[in-house]
């Protein structure tokens, strides 16, 4: 089993670096990668900078500071976040569908917000497993929800 482990570990990150060295953030830095990866529990910095570069959004060179603005700026995430809250699954789900501008299901059309977000990628199997809307999101776990995203919908 641990053999598994390590194996999904590096397949997920070797899937993460190919996509974002498809889409242009390949000068980022490796070792915020790594970091990433590792990460029990990714900030709203981390979420938002990740997620927005890979939607070409921002620049890579733009940092988490700013990425974090891009999302108060457009109300994506409250006002009262910072960079350095952690995020949850549920925001981090409605960031995903509104960086990419994802339309969802009846219920994300009538009320979209990250409640309905977190259902529909749940539903689209882009989420797997634990879907708790108020779990804090992992560095793996989010390559991997990001990962499924850009090979469902491309960029």
């Amino acid at each position: 089993m641990n053999t598994q482990k390590r194996f999904s570990r590096r397949l997920v990150s070797s899937l993460f670096l190919f996509f974002f060295c498809a889409f242009g953030a390949a000068a980022q830095n490796t070792s915020w990668y790594s970091s990433l990866v590792e990460s029990p529990n990714i900030t709203v910095g981390d979420a938002a900078y990740l997620v927005l570069v890979a939607a070409n959004l921002i620049g890579d060179d733009s940092g988490e500071d700013r990425a974090t603005q891009v999302l108060v700026d457009s109300g994506w995430i409250a006002k009262n976040r910072v960079g350095t809250d952690r995020i949850k699954l549920s925001e981090f789900s409605y960031l995903i569908m509104k960086a990419f501008g994802r339309d969802g299901g009846a219920m994300y059309s009538i009320a979209p917000g990250s409640r309905y977000a977190l259902r529909e990628l749940s539903w689209r199997g882009i989420i797997k497993g634990d879907a708790d809307p108020d779990s804090t999101v992992k560095g793996d776990q989010a390559i991997r929800i990001l990962t499924r995203s850009l090979e469902m919908w491309g960029n």
